[in-house]
């Protein structure tokens, strides 16, 4: 999850001359402070779910870490959809295309659990 701070991007030495003009610059960065601070704790609770539904397993088989990848896949791209609500939140697109990425999130966790219940691994 630390690599997604990259994408808050550190101004060039050439655009900042002053001071306040750094200050600015950093203020100026709200809306993708905001995208960074919402998929931190979207993906950390994502993360924190996967902990507690597979506390459960006592091993595992070839299917499951396929889920998991699949649960990965789509964990990614949090940070992709919700930059895009913060950037173009007035646009129906960018909204439905974010609430959908955390609807198949939720869906790929309720296929897990039930995986993991059914087969009690």
């Amino acid at each position: 999850m630390a690599i997604f701070v990259l994408s808050l991007e550190v101004p060039n030495r050439g655009q900042v001359t002053s001071q306040s003009e750094l200050v600015q610059n950093v203020v100026g960065k709200g809306y993708q402070f905001l995208s960074y601070f919402i998929s931190f704790f979207v993906i950390g609770s994502i993360w924190i779910s996967t902990i507690r539904r597979t506390h459960i397993l006592k091993k595992t088989d070839y299917k499951h870490p396929w889920i998991n990848m699949l649960n990965l896949f789509f964990v990614t791209t949090v940070p992709f959809a919700a930059s895009l609500m913060g950037d173009y939140g007035e646009f129906e697109f960018a909204e439905l295309l974010s609430h959908f990425n955390i609807l198949v999130l939720e869906v790929i966790a309720l296929v897990q659990w039930q995986y993991l219940r059914r087969t009690e691994i």
